[in-house]
C-alpha cells in the first residue's frame, strides 16, 4: 500500500491538481525542494514515476519567523491515477478508490531535500534538515544555557579568585568548549548581551530570548553561590572589589561597550552567518574573543563583558554595587548594535 512522505515536522496535504507542503518551521531562504512522486497504483496508473520540483518561497522573512508555516511548496499534477490517498485533520491514511468523481492529483512519497531555518546560532554545527526543522525543546534549550553560564561564571569565580595569572585564558576556554558542547541545541549563547544581539539579528523570538535571560542570570547566581562554598575566603575577591570613581567609571564603561560589541559581533558572523555555515572555527573564534577582551582591559573594567558575569562577579564581591549599573547598560548597548551593525553589513543574509 502507498505511504506519504512526510517532510520533517511538515504536513503534505493533496488538492485538486495540486500538491501542497507547508513547513511547521520558518524558512530563511529560497530552496529548491525534490519531492519523488510515484502514482498509489503502479499498475493502473498512465505513467509509473513522476518527479516534482517546487521552489519554497522566503520572501517576507521577517513575517515568516513568526508566523509559521506561511511558506510553502505548489506543484501542479496533472496526472490521472488510480485512486487519492486522503488526507484530512485525523492525519494520512485512508485509501480512497478511484471514481469518476475524483480530480486528477498526486501524492508524495519520499522528500529528497529540504533546508530550514538553523537554530540560533547552533546553525554552524551542521544539524541535519530534520534538526532544524523541529528542533530541542525549549526547556532543552534554557537548560543549556543555564549549564554553560554556570560554568562560565564559576570559572570567572574560581580563576580570578584563586589569584591565576591565566584566568583570562582559563575563562575563554571554558566558554569556548561550553559553546561546543551546546550550540547545536541552544546556540550557545551564554550571555545576554549576545541574546540580545541574536534578537535584534532576528534570529530568535522576544519570548525565546527572556527564557535564556532568566537561564543564564540564574546559571551565573548559582555559580556565585558554588564559589562562595569552595573557595578559601583568604583567597577570594572580597579584599579587592573593583572600586569605580568618576573618571574610571567613563573608562569601564567606554571598554565593556567595545569589547561586549566585538564578542557579540564576532559570534554573530562566526556562528549565524549563512557566509559561515557549518564551520568548526566558530567556538575558538569566540572565546579568544573574550581572552583578547580580558588581556586588553581587565585592569580597566575587570573584563566582564556578560551582563550575567557582571552579576555574578558582584554576588562574589569583584564588583562594588554602587557603579555596578554601568556594565549592564554598556553591554546591552553593545548586544543592541552589534545586532544592528551585522544586519546593516549583511543585508542579503536575514
Amino acid at each position: 500500500m502507498p505511504t506519504v512522505g512526510r517532510v520533517p515536522g511538515g504536513d503534505a496535504a493533496v488538492t485538486a491538481n495540486v500538491v501542497v507542503v507547508t513547513s511547521s518551521a520558518p524558512i530563511r531562504r529560497p530552496t529548491l525542494a525534490m519531492f519523488a512522486v510515484e502514482p498509489p497504483d503502479v499498475a493502473t496508473a498512465d505513467t509509473s514515476y513522476w518527479l516534482l520540483s517546487a521552489v519554497l518561497s522566503a520572501l517576507l522573512p521577517a513575517v515568516n519567523a513568526q508566523r509559521v508555516a506561511s511558506c510553502c511548496a505548489m506543484g501542479p499534477c496533472p496526472l490521472q491515477l488510480a485512486g487519492i490517498w486522503e488526507v484530512g485533520m485525523a492525519g494520512v491514511g485512508r485509501w480512497a478508490p478511484a471514481s469518476k468523481t475524483q480530480p486528477a492529483v498526486v501524492v508524495i512519497v519520499e522528500a529528497m531535500q529540504i533546508t530550514t531555518q538553523e537554530p540560533a546560532v547552533g546553525g554552524v554545527t551542521g544539524d541535519t534538515a530534520a534538526d532544524a526543522v523541529i528542533g530541542p525543546r525549549p526547556i532543552v534549550k534554557y537548560a543549556v544555557e543555564a549549564i554553560g553560564t554556570f560554568f562560565l561564571v564559576f570559572t570567572v569565580g574560581a580563576a580570578v579568585g584563586s589569584g591565576s595569572t591565566l584566568a583570562p585564558l582559563g575563562i575563554g576556554a571554558v566558554l569556548m568548549v561550553m559553546i561546543y558542547a551546546g550550540a547545536h541545541l541552544s546556540g550557545g549563547h551564554y550571555n545576554p548581551a549576545v541574546t540580545i544581539a541574536v534578537l535584534v539579528r532576528g534570529r530568535i523570538t522576544f519570548h525565546e530570548a527572556a527564557g535564556y535571560w532568566v537561564a543564564q542570570l540564574g546559571g551565573g547566581l548559582l555559580a556565585a553561590a558554588v564559589v562562595h562554598t569552595v573557595i578559601d575566603p583568604a583567597h577570594a575577591a572580597v579584599g579587592s572589589t573593583l572600586l569605580l570613581n568618576d573618571r574610571t567609571m567613563l573608562a569601564a564603561f567606554v571598554v565593556e561597550l567595545l569589547f561586549t560589541f566585538a564578542l557579540c559581533y564576532v559570534v554573530l558572523n562566526v556562528a549565524t552567518s549563512k557566509d559561515h555555515r557549518d564551520n568548526s572555527f566558530y567556538g575558538l573564534a569566540i572565546g579568544f574573543t573574550v581572552v583578547a577582551g580580558a588581556v586588553a582591559v581587565g585592569a580597566i573594567s575587570g573584563g566582564a563583558f556578560n551582563p550575567a558575569v557582571t552579576l555574578g562577579a558582584a554576588v562574589m564581591g569583584m564588583f562594588a554595587w554602587s557603579t555596578l549599573w554601568v556594565y549592564p547598560v554598556a553591554q546591552v548597548l553593545a548586544g543592541i548594535a552589534a545586532g544592528l551593525v551585522f544586519r546593516a553589513l549583511n543585508r542579503a543574509d536575514r
